[in-house]
């Protein structure tokens, strides 16, 4: 028997790498610096990065509204 890839895309749970942890969403980023151990980092953080057109320093906080 096959053994599945039970990974990315092939998982029948795959969300295109986007899920809400904590009430915050976060984007499946994992070469991002700031991305956590899962490869994980928040949206609003790569929204600021690209609106500001460059990374963002790892001691700033990105606020928005809820």
């Amino acid at each position: 028997m096959e053994k599945l890839n039970q990974y990315g895309s092939d998982n029948p749970n795959w969300n295109g790498g986007r899920k809400i942890e904590d009430g915050y969403v976060q984007i499946l980023f994992r070469d991002h610096p700031m991305a956590n151990s899962h490869g994980y980092i928040t949206e609003s953080r790569l929204i600021a990065e690209k609106a500001l057109g460059y990374p963002l320093p790892k001691k700033v906080v990105v606020h928005h509204p809820c």
